[in-house]
């Protein structure tokens, strides 16, 4: 059985495009036979694990945007990195999916390039938006560390690549579902090059 690590800033009962698109990608996994899990943001600030159609949810402060500022995710780094690395040892999976992790933290997206490397996991971004500010200018300098790029749009695949992502690691799908079977089926054939990167 295959296994998928998610990761995302929140689910429901926060509401939101991603949220949404979690709950309609998870299950669907979930029925093509996967092992899915989700680290996800905490409700009131609440450690919490369940399952949730068929897939674990982990809820943790440290991934909770409601809370986390730039300075506190700098002060927490030590116990992100724990979090992330525990999360990570728990599920074992195939690959690790993160959504919107592109912006908001530097210290969340090194962390997972960290993992990936260390257990050559290929690691794949789904970019539900893209930004124009400070942050996103200094996000963009670790656009390599996503070894595939799962865009909802033709627009935001132009403006990634505007500033510095790999044209030939992203591909524009809104379902998502039918390119991780894809890429899944692609990892079967040895796609990880030595040092964890994977060919475009």
């Amino acid at each position: 059985m295959k296994k998928i690590a998610m990761l995302h800033w929140a689910f429901p009962p926060i509401i939101g495009g991603v949220e949404t698109h979690l709950v309609l990608l998870c299950p669907e996994l979930i029925k093509r036979g996967w092992q899915v899990e989700l680290l996800t943001g905490a409700i009131e600030g609440r450690y919490e694990e369940y399952v949730w159609e068929g897939m674990r949810v982990k809820r943790t402060p440290l991934m909770d945007l409601n809370s986390l500022n730039p300075e506190k995710i700098k002060a927490l780094k030590d116990q992100i990195k724990e979090e992330l690395e525990q999360f990570i040892e728990e599920v074992n999976p195939d690959i690790i999916h993160a959504h919107n992790m592109h912006y908001f933290s530097p210290v969340h997206a090194r962390v997972l390039d960290e993992i990936k490397r260390k257990r050559e996991i290929p690691l794949v971004l789904t970019s539900h938006n893209v930004w124009e500010d400070e942050l996103w200018n200094e996000m963009n300098r670790l656009a390599d560390i996503w070894d595939m790029v799962i865009s909802v749009s033709q627009y935001i695949k132009d403006e990634m690549v505007k500033v510095g992502y790999r044209a030939g690691r992203i591909v524009v799908e809104c379902t998502t579902v039918s390119t991780i079977v894809a890429f899944i089926r692609r990892r079967k054939r040895s796609i990880l090059q030595p040092g964890g990167a994977i060919q475009p």
